[in-house]
């Protein structure tokens, strides 16, 4: 079961911040400039958590995880430039048989999600 999970962030060293950029869009989109949502399962999201607290400095960094219920996500609005609906992911396979993962760290090559 997936669930949307919406990361906010404050990190003031450009290099940490940088490093928790890219962990994070190992799993979820970058909807704003500190702001990243996405749907994970709860295994998704733990290991996201854990690679973000890898490289922030807990004493000086600010990282908030908000997970959203069904009925939750369905009362999200978004206005201005970008705001689409939010859907879940599809995944489109391009060698019958293999799995990927859109979001996550894998030496396999990963298929391209989109979005319906």
């Amino acid at each position: 079961m997936t669930f949307l999970f919406v990361v906010a962030f404050d990190i003031s060293d450009d290099r940490r911040r940088d490093h928790a950029v890219k962990a994070l869009k190992n799993y979820i989109h970058r909807v704003q400039y500190s702001v990243f949502e996405g749907f994970l399962t709860m295994v998704q999201f733990n290991r996201m958590r854990a690679a973000v607290q890898g490289v922030i400095d807990l004493s000086a960094d600010r990282v908030r995880f908000y997970r959203l219920c069904g009925a939750c996500r369905d009362k999200v609005w978004a206005d201005g430039a970008g705001a689409g609906a939010l859907e879940e992911p599809v995944f489109f396979i391009d060698r019958p048989g293999e799995h990927y993962q859109k979001f996550g760290k894998s030496n396999r090559r990963r298929a391209q999600a989109k979005i319906l």
